[in-house]
């Protein structure tokens, strides 16, 4: 379990997110939320462990997040970077990996690569965009994290990859009692996926009030975009 108090995110004398409080339940899929530039990405890093922060505190299981080495080996954190050399195969990913993650599963990973039809011998500077998403989400299932941090991961995929890789993560949360917190742009997709959503606005994290709407269609109001506006822009 994952607990935020109040946690504040500063880049300088700017402030990214302030006051931010919530719990992240093990066996569920949560989902972060917000318009571009909003925050979710640091926010993301900062439970991950990966930013400091200014204000505030994150505890795993009572514990502090921060310097936590426990917490790290059993964590894992995607963002739309991915940290692998492009002239590597994901065999050796996969070795490098096993190296550093005690945790790691190489039934799970040969098991995950066989259903995704990727070459594990293959240089995945040749791979698809879309296929070297698949290689770093597999990589980082089979490191058998109990938390697992999800950056935009589905982009660059493909519908029925994206539903492939929904029922892998829905069914890891559940087996593996892990919890998962996950950012998209694919707000339908990502609705159906999670156990609740929260979403950074105006530096705040709230939990979206949708009255019967879905998260689409509440973030679309939210955005103040004139639709009328939009209408009449050609005559």
């Amino acid at each position: 379990m994952i607990q935020l108090n109040s946690v504040k995110k500063m880049y300088g004398k700017k402030t990214v997110i302030e006051d931010a409080s919530c719990r992240y339940d093990n066996g569920k899929i949560y989902g972060l939320i917000g318009y571009n530039g909003s925050g979710k990405t640091t926010l993301l890093k900062t439970i991950a462990g990966i930013y400091r922060p200014e204000g505030g505190t994150i505890l795993v299981d009572g514990e502090s997040a921060q310097d936590n080495e426990q917490f790290l080996q059993k964590s894992f954190l995607m963002t739309e970077e991915l940290f692998f050399d492009l002239q590597s195969t994901p065999d050796d990913m996969a070795r490098l990996y096993r190296g550093y993650y005690p945790r790691w599963d190489e039934d799970v990973y040969r098991k995950l690569m066989d259903l995704s039809n990727l070459d594990r011998g293959g240089k995945i500077a040749g791979f698809s965009k879309g296929m070297q998403r698949q290689t770093g989400l597999i990589l980082a299932v089979s490191t058998m994290p109990e938390y697992l941090f999800l950056d935009e991961t589905f982009d660059g995929l493909d519908m029925s990859r994206r539903k492939m890789l929904r029922r892998i993560l829905r069914l890891y949360a559940e087996k593996k009692n892990a919890v998962i917190i996950v950012t998209s742009h694919y707000l339908n997709e990502l609705e159906d996926m999670i156990d609740e959503a929260g979403m950074i606005e105006d530096t705040k994290l709230v939990i979206p009030d949708l009255k019967g709407r879905s998260l689409e269609e509440y973030f679309t109001e939210k955005s103040g975009v004139n639709e009328d506006a939009i209408d009449t822009l050609f005559g």
